[in-house]
C-alpha cells in the first residue's frame, strides 16, 4: 500500500467532492500546504489580504458548494482577518474548509514563544484557535495523530456539506509531508443524508398533506438559506402543486422564475403579492434566515398557525416542531404528489405577472428628453440584459434594493447578502464566483453557459481596490457595473 502525503490526501478529497480551487495569502507555516494543494491538481488562487480570500471563498462556496480557504494561525491575530469572513459564511450557510497552518507539533508542546504573537507561550496556546471557531463553524478539527488525521479530515468535509456551514482543521507545518498509509480515496465519501426518525416522519408528512389539500390560498415563499433544503426538491414542488411562488430578495433563482405560477420578490406587505401572503392560509416558508434586512418579519410574526417552515434540519408548523431532514420530507411529499390529483384553484388569483412588466415599461427614443422617471425604471429595464446561466451580484444597499425589480432568465441568480455589510465583501466575493463560473465554462452545467455580473457601489471600489489585482492576475471574465 503506498504512501501519501498526508496534505495531498487532504486535497485529494477535497477534489473529489467538486473543489478545483483554493483562495490563500500566503504566510509563515502554511506555505508547504500550498504546494501540496497544487501537487493535488488544484488551482491556488492569491489575495491581496485574509479578509478577501475569505470573502471569495464564500462566493466561491455559493456556487461550487464546497470552498477551501487556507491560512495560518498569525492570521487569526489580526483585528479583521478570515474570521470576518467566516463568521458571515456561518450565517449565510455557506460550506467552506478552513485550513490553518501552524508551527510544527514539538515546537507547540515546548510551549516555545512565537513572534509576534498576542499570548503567553503555553503548551495549548493553540488551542484558543480552535476555540474562536467554535461559534462559527460546526466542527473542529486539530489534526494531531497521523493515525485519526484522515478521519478527522473525513468528518470535516462530510460535516461541511451536509451542514452547508464552515469548518475548522489545524494542520501543524511538520505533517503536511508526513506519509500515511490509507486506501481511504479509494471510496468516495458517504455524503448521504442521514436517514429520518420513522415515526416523526410520519407524522410530520401526514399533517403536511392534509394541510396542502385544504389549502384554498396556498404560497410558497423561498428564503435565503433554501438550498440547504434541496434545490431540485422545491423546483419539482413548485411545478407539481402550481402554487403561486414568491421569494425574499436575497438569494434569487433557486426555483425556476420563469414558470406561470413565480410573482417575483416580495416587497412588503401591502402590495398585491404581499397582501395575498397575509391572507394564505397555508405558507411554505422554506430557508428562512431571520434579519431586519432579508425576511419578511410579518410572515413568522402574524401567520404562525398557518405557517410550515423548512430548515435543513427541522421543520415548524405552528407550535410543533419536527428535527426531521427537509430534503427528504420534500421527496416524500414529492412521490406522495405523484400519486394523487390536486383540486385546481377555482380562480386563480390575481397576482402580478413580473415578466408582462417589462413590456409595460414606456419607451424612450433617444432623441427624445427623458419624460419619466427613469431611475425607477432602470433595474427592470436592464433585465433585457441578463441570459440563462448568469450569475448577478448586488452590493447590499442601493444595488440590492434595486435588484428586487431583475426579472431573471431560467437558471439565473442573483446574490445578495444583508449580513456581510462591508463594503468590500461584494468586489471580493465576485472574484471566486467568477473563478467558480470559469470552471463549469468546459461543462454542461447552466452556469458555464453564463457570465460573472456585479453592482457595485463607490464605496466598495474605494475600500476593495486590492481584489483588481486577484481579477487581472487571474485574467477572470467579469462585468462591473
Amino acid at each position: 500500500m503506498p504512501g501519501i502525503p498526508l496534505g495531498r490526501f487532504l486535497f485529494a478529497r477535497l477534489r473529489q467532492v467538486g473543489l478545483n480551487a483554493v483562495q490563500a495569502v500566503p504566510s509563515q507555516n502554511n506555505f508547504e500546504i500550498l504546494n501540496q494543494a497544487i501537487s493535488a491538481g488544484l488551482e491556488w488562487t492569491q489575495h491581496s489580504s485574509d479578509l478577501n480570500a475569505g470573502f471569495a471563498a464564500d462566493g466561491y462556496g455559493q456556487i461550487r458548494g464546497i470552498a477551501a480557504l487556507i491560512t495560518s494561525f498569525e492570521s487569526l491575530e489580526k483585528k479583521v482577518s478570515v474570521k470576518d469572513a467566516i463568521s458571515g459564511s456561518y450565517e449565510g450557510m455557506v460550506p467552506v474548509v478552513v485550513i490553518v497552518g501552524t508551527p510544527p507539533r514539538m515546537e507547540q508542546f515546548q510551549a516555545i514563544k512565537f513572534h509576534h504573537p498576542f499570548c503567553d507561550s503555553q503548551p495549548d496556546v493553540l488551542q484558543q484557535f480552535a476555540n474562536w471557531f467554535t461559534k462559527i463553524t460546526v466542527t473542529q478539527e486539530i489534526l494531531l495523530d497521523p493515525n485519526e488525521a484522515t478521519d478527522q479530515i473525513d468528518n470535516a468535509i462530510r460535516e461541511c456539506i451536509l451542514q452547508s456551514r464552515p469548518v475548522y482543521i489545524e494542520l501543524p507545518e511538520d505533517m503536511v509531508d508526513m506519509n500515511i498509509f490509507t486506501t481511504a480515496l479509494d471510496d468516495p465519501l458517504d455524503l448521504n443524508l442521514p436517514p429520518n426518525n420513522v415515526e416523526l416522519e410520519q407524522t410530520a408528512l401526514v399533517e403536511i398533506m392534509s394541510r396542502i389539500r385544504m389549502a384554498e390560498r396556498p404560497v410558497i415563499l423561498i428564503d435565503a438559506g433554501a438550498s440547504t433544503c434541496g434545490a431540485r426538491e422545491i423546483n419539482r414542488l413548485a411545478k407539481r402543486t402550481g402554487f403561486p411562488t414568491a421569494t425574499t430578495s436575497v438569494r434569487r433563482g433557486l426555483v425556476d422564475e420563469t414558470l406561470q405560477n413565480f410573482h417575483g420578490p416580495m416587497y412588503s406587505k401591502y402590495d398585491k403579492l404581499g397582501a395575498y401572503v397575509e391572507s394564505s392560509d397555508l405558507i411554505f416558508h422554506i430557508g428562512p434566515i431571520k434579519t431586519m434586512f432579508w425576511s419578511p418579519p410579518f410572515v413568522p410574526e402574524f401567520k404562525r398557525d398557518t405557517t410550515i417552515t423548512f430548515n435543513w434540519n427541522c421543520i415548524a408548523m405552528g407550535h410543533q416542531l419536527w428535527e426531521v431532514s427537509s430534503r427528504l420530507i420534500f421527496q416524500k411529499i414529492l412521490r406522495s404528489l405523484s400519486q394523487e390529483r390536486l383540486q385546481n384553484f377555482a380562480t386563480y388569483p390575481d397576482l402580478p405577472n413580473v415578466r408582462e412588466s417589462i413590456d409595460m415599461l414606456p419607451v424612450q427614443k433617444k432623441a427624445t428628453p427623458l419624460r419619466h422617471d427613469v431611475y425607477a425604471s432602470l433595474w427592470r429595464r436592464i433585465s433585457s440584459f441578463f441570459r440563462p446561466g448568469d450569475l448577478i451580484l448586488t452590493e447590499t444597499f442601493t444595488a440590492g434594493e434595486g435588484a428586487r425589480s431583475f426579472v431573471l432568465p431560467r437558471n439565473a441568480i442573483v446574490i445578495n447578502s444583508g449580513l456581510h455589510r462591508s463594503p468590500e465583501y461584494m468586489l471580493a466575493t465576485t472574484s471566486g464566483v467568477a473563478i467558480a463560473q470559469r470552471e463549469l465554462d468546459e461543462s454542461k452545467h447552466p452556469f458555464g453557459q453564463g457570465r460573472t455580473i456585479l453592482f457595485e457601489g463607490i464605496a466598495g471600489f474605494q475600500q476593495a481596490h486590492g481584489v483588481f489585482g486577484t481579477v487581472y492576475r487571474e485574467k477572470l471574465n467579469m462585468v462591473v457595473f
